[in-house]
């Protein structure tokens, strides 16, 4: 299902389709079973950073918890049946390992991109938000690797993390074709 972007990064700013600058905040949100995403106090300037913990996600290697992630759909769905301007950013914690191996490297990467999927025909899921370690424990090879993976079913994905993490990838060589799809946080 491909899903037209409610979003665009100019110039690593968030923009809407009439090319307008969109100041906003990022309100965190740590999901579990028992976040209600349509009861959260949301201004229209207030994206929700949706953080889910890797060991939430993944209970074992490549085993999914698929209650929580059908109800972070659900939850998500239902804000867009009651019409509200709720637009949500994920972000997966990494805190089953130190992200040392490749394996380790695959199977965080794995785990974001399942979750995505999960929700892919959520509209107001407008992106990820790419914390630390995106920057300090990957090659280049492996994070194009990443943002081809998940941008080939969320092209209208735009990918949010602080300047400091976005100027690491830079300086690692990350393509311009990832890197415009960044917005700051």
């Amino acid at each position: 299902m491909k899903i037209n972007p409610s979003f665009k990064s100019i110039k690593n700013q968030v923009c809407n389709l009439s090319d307008e600058v969109v100041q906003f905040s990022l309100q965190d949100v740590e999901f579990d079973l028992d976040t209600k995403l349509n009861s959260l106090q949301n201004t229209e300037n207030s994206f929700l950073k949706i953080q889910l913990k890797q060991s939430q996600v993944e209970v074992e290697d490549s085993i999914y918890n698929e209650n929580l992630l059908a109800f972070l759909r659900d939850s998500l769905k239902e804000c867009e049946i009651e019409q509200k301007k709720v637009f949500a950013i994920l972000e997966v914690l990494a805190d089953k390992s130190d992200l040392q191996t490749y394996e380790l490297h695959e199977n965080f990467f794995n785990c974001v991109n399942h979750s995505v999927r999960r929700a892919k025909d959520c509209e107001n899921l407008i992106g990820l938000f790419l914390g630390e370690h995106f920057a300090n424990s990957f090659s280049v090879e492996e994070l194009c690797d990443f943002f081809k993976m998940i941008l080939k079913k969320h092209s209208h994905y735009l990918f949010f993390a602080s300047q400091e993490v976005f100027e690491k990838l830079k300086t690692l060589g990350l393509s311009e074709e990832y890197l415009e799809k960044f917005c700051f946080s």
